[in-house]
């Protein structure tokens, strides 16, 4: 099912998307640069802040394709 692997990349990038937004405050300058920042995308943070979601869709993906 090439459609629902799809589906596990993409939540594998917003895991991924999550962790690099995570990390990337301890290479800012300052914690007030890193929420000035993130400020700065609110639209988009919407989607990263969900990175947990990314975990649980993958998982639920996996084990349906794995017990079929």
């Amino acid at each position: 099912m090439a459609e629902l692997d799809g589906l596990r990349a993409v939540a594998i990038l917003l895991v991924v998307a999550f962790h690099s937004w995570y990390f990337l405050q301890f290479a800012m300058t300052s914690k007030q640069a890193f929420l000035e920042y993130s400020d700065s995308l609110s639209w988009f943070m919407g989607f990263i802040r969900r990175g947990d979601v990314g975990v649980d869709v993958f998982f639920v993906l996996s084990g349906f394709l794995l017990s079929r």
